[in-house]
């Protein structure tokens, strides 16, 4: 029981991951629709978006140990809750890519230059 409390432990910290990078985008994006970004701000985005991907593959494996560890009636729960989060972070990378995407051939601005 004691490593179930764990595993819980672990996937809370990879939700908390996700809600950092929800906020990350959710700032970034604002009320606009058209995001145009500079280079330190693409190469920043494109850098969480890598940590947040690889955290992904940390929650498929946490979340597979909990559900092989969890009894018949708390199986289903685990089930949706490992939907919910898969549903919300393959939205976030949605939002992050097209943000790339509409920014990959524009004019960039270099607004951090030293």
């Amino acid at each position: 029981m004691a490593e179930l409390k764990v595993l819980n432990r672990k996937r809370g910290t990879i939700k908390a991951r996700f809600t950092q990078f929800k906020n990350y985008l959710d700032e970034l994006v604002g009320d606009s629709s058209d995001i145009k970004l500079d280079k330190v701000d693409l190469i920043d985005l494109e850098s969480r978006m890598n940590k947040i991907q690889s955290s992904l593959l940390e929650l498929e494996d946490v979340q597979r140990d909990i559900e092989l560890m969890v009894s018949d009636d708390d199986f289903e729960n685990q089930v949706d809750q490992r939907l919910q989060l898969e549903s919300s972070f393959h939205q976030l990378i949605s939002i992050g890519k097209k943000i790339l995407s509409d920014n990959a051939d524009a004019d960039i601005p270099d607004n951090n230059k030293i």
